[in-house]
């Protein structure tokens, strides 16, 4: 049996910053792909393009191909970015659909007033209905994408994925677990013992053990993500430095970790340019420089000594901070 380092439990993300199927970044999708051959890690390539035909011709280099774990996902909002129609992209989905045989359709972001009807509703659940049954459904939204709000919105989404036979998560950590018959790497690891503390001490955080779990002296939400991927457990923290998902790194390098994926991106202008995205105003990718890396690669990452900066002012739950105290909690949703 194969032994399986720390890093290939840590799912991967492809070229997110950008869309991993545009023209400018589908050939280094496929080299990356290649390049995790025979690794553990789940790959993701999620996209909202309507791929070239040179596009397709290049996925058919990794549409059948061996020992890596592709999860490919399609968001699908029902606002036409790119000017691409909604019929337009239920025939790329159909058609990556059978290229992949999977599909993982994300309906996200769902935003107030603009793509939260229930005929929207109902034809984004139809689409998935006919490609694998699976859907992720993204918080509620305001226009500006930053505070999500509760209606009966969800309620609707539910009852008509029931109708329709179609599998909803509320995050792709829960559709990954479905679909490799894993534990949820959100979920399923909170009243767990850590393991793997002395990649933790290598890569250099500063912890004590409470109550059994990680107490990090201080970590952005990048290092929580982190440290739960790589312990298999809930981790506290002293002091939120950032609710951005950036990994608090010695290196000229930025490593993104959210809560479900590794980011590993070439961090290129995308070509659809949806109205809605607020990539721009993350300070880290405005320079458009690559972000992460492949997996084996995290192993070279040391942690900064020190923070002299300010904490992100937050009210715990409990006595310390964790993911839920600065993430809104979403239930892990569970199919047979």
């Amino acid at each position: 049996m194969k032994n399986i380092n720390w890093y290939e439990n840590i799912p991967v993300m492809l070229n997110n910053h950008g869309d991993p199927l545009t023209d400018n970044q589908v050939e280094n999708t496929v080299q990356k792909v290649k390049s995790l051959v025979g690794y553990n890690n789940v790959v993701g390539i999620c996209t909202k393009a309507v791929p070239s035909e040179s596009a397709y011709q290049q996925l058919e280099q990794i549409s059948n191909i061996k020992d890596v774990k592709l999860f490919i996902g399609y968001s699908l909002t029902g606002l036409n970015e790119g000017n691409y129609s909604f019929k337009e992209r239920e025939e790329a989905i159909m058609r990556l659909y059978d290229m992949f045989g999977q599909m993982n359709i994300m309906f996200r972001p769902l935003i107030k007033g603009r793509n939260d009807s229930h005929e929207n509703i109902n034809r984004i659940v139809e689409v998935s209905a006919k490609t694998g049954n699976n859907i992720i459904l993204g918080g509620l939204h305001n226009r500006k994408l930053l505070k999500q709000l509760k209606d009966d919105t969800k309620d609707y989404f539910i009852d008509c994925c029931n109708a329709n036979g179609v599998r909803y998560f509320n995050k792709t950590s829960c559709v990954v677990a479905y679909q490799y018959d894993t534990i949820c790497k959100v979920h399923d690891i909170v009243n767990n013992k850590p393991k793997n503390l002395d990649i933790i001490d290598k890569l250099g955080y500063k912890y004590t053990l409470y109550n059994d779990h990680i107490l990090l002296d201080w970590a952005s939400s990048g290092d929580i993500n982190f440290v739960r991927n790589i312990t298999e457990s809930l981790p506290y923290t002293k002091k939120l430095t950032s609710r951005l998902n950036k990994i608090s790194s010695n290196k000229n390098h930025n490593y993104e970790l959210t809560s479900g994926w590794l980011s590993w991106s070439n961090n290129v202008d995308c070509p659809i340019k949806c109205d809605y995205c607020v990539m721009s105003l993350i300070d880290y990718l405005a320079d458009k420089t690559p972000v992460g890396c492949h997996p084996k690669d995290l192993q070279n990452i040391t942690i900064r000594d020190t923070f002299d900066g300010e904490a992100v002012d937050i009210m715990p739950n409990g006595e310390y901070i964790s993911y839920n105290d600065y993430r809104v909690p979403q239930d892990c949703i569970k199919h047979k």
